[in-house]
């Protein structure tokens, strides 16, 4: 295999490894960086797993203050890149007027979607054995110990003390919470810590509740920010379950104060089903919070609802395709730079990959042309899955992600995907779902520049969607 890397590695790489180093690059180089080396068409080009995320670990649980922690985020907000660089006056070409803070939000929720995915992987409490031979520490499978993806010497309560500073970060920094829930998974300690701390589970529903003052203005954002939160919710309840902690009152006196309102606004709107069940879930759990069985013991019971676990695979399969489900219902042009706006009149489905959509085929030929968002390796990768699926066929392809029917319905998609499961590469789901959500996540930015230049050309939200 070849060991050739992304131009942009290095870069990426040594500005996340030490972000306070006088070479490092900003916030915006980074951002860019990533996101060119995750759309990367060539699999040998693109940073391995193993070492991001030992690397990304450690930028975000590296700071031990929160004087430190607004050190780091300056530097991150303050350019001062060598442009003399070919490689760095590229990045920063590419950023066509983007802010540094709305660079430093999709690189947060960038990087802790991969880092989450990847402790995800993990089976929970288990390391794995690292190899005989001196093999570097960057090459070792992962991980040895809970201090080789950690900073050395970090006690639970300074990781999370470390998370929760990037959590109360303003924008959409509420991906932090998917990394508290998986390591909560992997490592008991800290799901010990996490449950015991109050101010974790406010600070989630602070994100809920600022998410829910957005809507329906910014409709994507909104949806994301809910996905997220109802998992870490559910995700923490179940590790209750599993006797982790002794009492979770104050995790579910939050979801008394939103109980009220989540379900009717996500009541009816289209690809919310799967939070709204959670959601459901946990408030069920609020409103019987106290289990009187146990108040001899003072202890709480947490009883285990809805549907088992999923494995990391499959969880990684739902992942994509919820990524997939959002663009291929949604009417809208995904060529960044279409000159008909937010709101088109009509849209198709890019004939190769049956996903992105396009409302005219100048727009389609553009973005494939495009040279900082290239539909070609994105296209690629969704038709690899397919085949991979066994979900080649275009009557197939449509009856699962179309809107109706099989769509929307884990147990449905999982019963289809299983079979195939076992010899697809994990690695080709996080790229299809990361690649899909890093094209939206532009889209919906260069959508609410426009709103700011211009009030009234915000659409309404039905106006987005198909019907």
């Amino acid at each position: 295999m070849s060991t050739r890397q992304h131009p942009f590695q290095p870069i990426l790489t040594g500005s996340i490894r030490d972000p306070m180093h006088r070479d490092s690059c900003c916030i915006v180089g980074i951002y860019y960086a990533a996101t060119r080396i995750s759309l990367s068409p060539s699999r040998d080009m693109i940073l391995d797993g193993h070492a991001l995320l030992r690397i990304v670990m450690r930028f975000i649980c590296g700071a031990t203050s929160e004087k430190e922690h607004l050190r780091v985020c300056q530097r991150l907000l303050t350019c001062q890149c060598n442009l003399h660089d070919p490689i760095t006056r590229e990045l920063h070409r590419n950023a066509q007027g983007r802010t540094p803070e709305e660079c430093f939000d999709f690189t947060i929720r960038m990087l802790g979607a991969h880092t989450s995915g990847a402790l995800a992987g993990l089976a929970a409490g288990k390391f794995r054995r690292k190899a005989k031979d001196n093999t570097p520490a960057e090459r070792q499978p992962w991980p040895g110990s809970v201090s080789d993806i950690l900073p050395n010497g970090q006690t639970e309560a300074q990781v999370l003390d470390a998370l929760l500073r990037w959590a109360a970060e303003p924008g959409q920094c509420e991906v932090v919470f998917s990394i508290i829930c998986s390591l909560a998974h992997f490592w008991e300690p800290f799901a010990v810590e996490v449950l015991r701390r109050p101010d974790v589970f406010f600070l989630a529903t602070r994100h809920l509740r600022e998410a829910a003052a957005t809507y329906p203005g910014q409709p994507d954002i909104w949806t994301i920010k809910v996905k997220i939160l109802a998992l870490f919710f559910n995700g923490m309840l179940r590790v209750d379950s599993r006797g982790v902690a002794h009492a979770v009152a104050h995790l579910l006196e939050p979801l008394d104060q939103i109980g009220q309102y989540m379900g009717p606004m996500l009541d009816g709107v289209k690809g919310l089903e799967e939070p709204r069940y959670l959601f459901e879930h946990v408030h069920r759990m609020a409103v019987h919070k106290l289990n009187p069985k146990a108040s001899m013991s003072g202890n709480i019971i947490v009883e285990a609802y809805g549907p088992a676990p999923l494995t990391p695979a499959q969880e990684m399969c739902v992942g994509a395709f919820n990524t997939i489900w959002e663009v291929r219902n949604r009417n809208q042009c995904l060529y960044l730079a279409c000159p008909n706006g937010p709101m088109v009149a009509r849209s198709a489905v890019c004939a190769r990959c049956g996903v992105v959509r396009y409302c005219s085929r100048e727009c389609q030929k553009a973005a494939w042309k495009d040279d900082a968002w290239s539909h070609k390796p994105l296209c690629s990768k969704i038709s690899a899955l397919r085949a991979g699926l066994g979900m080649a066929e275009p009557r197939t392809w449509d009856h699962v992600t179309l809107d109706s029917g099989l769509s929307r319905w884990v147990a449905g998609l999982l019963e289809m995907c299983d079979p195939y499961l076992a010899e697809l590469e994990e690695s080709l789901l996080f790229d299809v779902g990361n690649g899909i959500s890093c094209l939206t996540n532009e889209k919906v930015v260069r959508i609410q520049s426009n709103w700011t230049e211009d009030p009234s050309a915000q659409p309404e939200i039905e106006s987005m969607e198909i019907h």
